[in-house]
């Protein structure tokens, strides 16, 4: 007969660590609420941004304009905020924006008049131009940036998907000449 014996009890968990558990369940469901709620306008804005961007706007020889077919299936205009929620009484009519000013100091701009039509308006003189492509490119590819000098040509440069610099969406536009 042996002079020592080992009997294993049951552990058992001090009160205060019992809440620590539960504690500890609760930060993980946050930490993940936290980057679904992150995550979800990237993945979302990824999804469809293939289709959005393939047939909105195609390069035309006769520097004609068309826009983008309207996939609302209300058929409302939805740049309109009264439109956006439809089942909900309305308190207000928005009236439409027509115009804006805007200043770039490096290209020592100030208060050029901009028409949301597409008309730019500075100095007295109107500009008016006409959307004819999309891209979206890496950050690394410069070539939408080229200068070409066989016509007057516009190129607005943002970063997709929203709130990420992860790739560019350019949109080019040509100045539309008076017809004379």
């Amino acid at each position: 007969m042996p002079l020592y014996r080992y009997v294993k009890s049951v552990p058992r968990i001090p009160r205060d660590r019992r809440g620590l558990r539960a504690v500890s369940f609760l930060f993980i469901a946050v930490g993940t609420g936290i980057l679904i709620w992150t995550f979800w306008p990237i993945v979302s804005f990824s999804m469809m941004s293939g289709d959005l961007f393939s047939e909105i706007v195609t390069p035309l020889q006769d520097s004609t304009a068309y826009a983008a077919p309207n996939t609302n299936p209300l058929g409302s205009d939805l740049t309109n905020p009264n439109a956006w929620f439809p089942t909900s009484p309305q308190k207000r009519v928005v009236t439409p924006v027509n115009t804006y000013t805007l200043s770039i100091q490096k290209l020592k701009i100030q208060d050029a008049t901009v028409t949301v039509a597409g008309n730019i308006s500075y100095d007295g003189i109107s500009y008016k131009y006409i959307v004819y492509d999309l891209a979206v490119t890496d950050p690394s590819d410069l070539s939408a940036l080229a200068q070409r000098f066989d016509d007057s040509y516009l190129t607005l440069v943002t970063c997709v998907p929203p709130g990420t610099y992860w790739q560019r969406l350019h949109v080019f536009a040509k100045l539309a000449r008076p017809a004379s």
